[in-house]
């Protein structure tokens, strides 16, 4: 199926139905392709939720390290490795 981006914005709805329903979207502009919309598969379902499990493991990680205190922050310890490299 094909739309035209005005036809899209005047018809969202609609055309994300089809969407849902299995149908991909060829978004045109002046007759030209320029954009897919496409159903999610579930690939795309698995890697949405391999990346919670990240950012829950990376947010209790954080939680772990904020009680460290170190000598020098994050930024501090980039700058000098980058001058270091440069030298």
């Amino acid at each position: 199926m094909q739309a035209s981006i005005k036809d899209l914005k005047n018809n969202l709805s609609a055309y994300l139905k089809m969407v849902i329903n299995g149908e991909e979207l060829i978004i045109t502009s002046h007759d030209h392709p320029v954009a897919k919309i496409v159903p999610l598969s579930e690939e795309t379902h698995k890697f949405e939720d391999l990346h919670s499990l990240f950012l829950a493991d990376i947010h209790n990680l954080h939680q772990k390290l904020g009680k460290i205190k170190l000598k020098k922050s994050m930024r501090e310890t980039v700058l000098q490795r980058r001058k270091s490299e440069r030298s």
